[in-house]
This record gives structure tokens, C-alpha cells and sequence, in this order.
């Protein structure tokens, strides 16, 4: 969903404002992220949230093959169907502490501040590390990147 939708509507994001007034979006885009990609072949990933972002987060993460299990209290149709037919497991109640155990990648995707942070505060001790000797092992690629700068005349 595009952040401009929720201008004027109830915050959802960190800012935790009465009115959304986009600084979040401010604020990512004066972000410098660090790019890294996950193999997640195999690897059980949880989707908190069951809308229109969470089902966006699951078909990326099927596309990776990725084990997706899927926490939510309210679930959409399209969800819905990728659980019938087997393609995600799908547990239909609240999301409570200890539901991260298990899982090498959480995705918080509901429209809940709450339970949002809830999932970030919570992430298991955990992490994947890469280590440069071990490519046939390794479950995160990072990117070659190109700085280049104006230089001085």
C-alpha cells in the first residue's frame, strides 16, 4: 500500500502521531541502507500479518522458496488460498512472544504499531553472518556497490 494512502489517517509507523503526516517517508528516504540478499532456500520465514502487505511479503518469499508460516488475526482470501493449497502454513490467532522461535527471518506486516514493534523487539539472539571463505554454505550475498564522487576541480 502506498505510504501517501495513509496521509491523514491514523499513524501506523514509529512517529506513533494521531495523523499521519509522512515523516516516516522522510525519513527513510534520508536513510543510506546497507544492500544484502538472503538465500532463503528452505528456510522457515514468518509473515506476521495476513492483508495486503503481508501478502505481498509471502509471494516474495515463495519466490525465494522460502518455508513461510504465516501468524495472523484476521486473514485475507488470497492468504486464505495459498494455505488451502498447501503453499504456506497458516496459524490464525494473535501474534504472542516466542512465535519468532524457529524461524531465520520475521517480516512484521500488519497495521498494528504494537504488534509491529513487538516483532522487532523481540527478534531472536541469532543472526546470520557471512563469512567470505564459505560461499557454498552461505545464506547472505552482499552486493557490490559503486560510490563514486564529484571530484574536486
Amino acid at each position: 500500500m502506498p505510504a501517501q494512502t495513509y496521509r491523514g489517517k491514523p499513524c501506523v509507523c514509529q512517529h506513533r502521531l494521531e495523523l499521519c503526516d509522512q515523516r516516516c517517508v522522510a525519513d527513510m528516504m534520508a536513510t543510506t541502507f546497507y544492500m544484502a540478499c538472503l538465500k532463503l532456500t528452505g528456510r522457515r520465514c514468518l509473515v506476521v500479518g495476513a492483508g495486503a502487505v503481508g501478502l505481498e511479503k509471502i509471494e516474495g518469499l515463495l519466490a525465494c522458496d522460502a518455508s513461510v508460516h504465516v501468524i495472523a488475526k484476521e486473514v485475507d482470501a488470497p492468504v486464505q488460498e495459498l494455505a488451502d493449497a498447501g503453499d504456506i502454513e497458516l496459524t490464525v490467532r494473535p501474534y504472542r512472544r516466542g512465535d519468532l522461535e524457529g524461524h531465520f527471518l520475521a517480516i512484521a506486516a500488519t497495521s498494528d504499531t504494537d504488534v509491529n514493534g513487538m516483532v522487532i523487539v523481540l527478534l531472536p539472539r541469532t543472526v546470520s553472518v557471512q563469512v567470505p571463505s564459505s560461499w557454498a554454505r552461505k545464506s547472505i550475498r552482499l552486493l557490490a556497490t559503486s560510490r563514486r564522487c564529484a571530484r574536486p576541480s
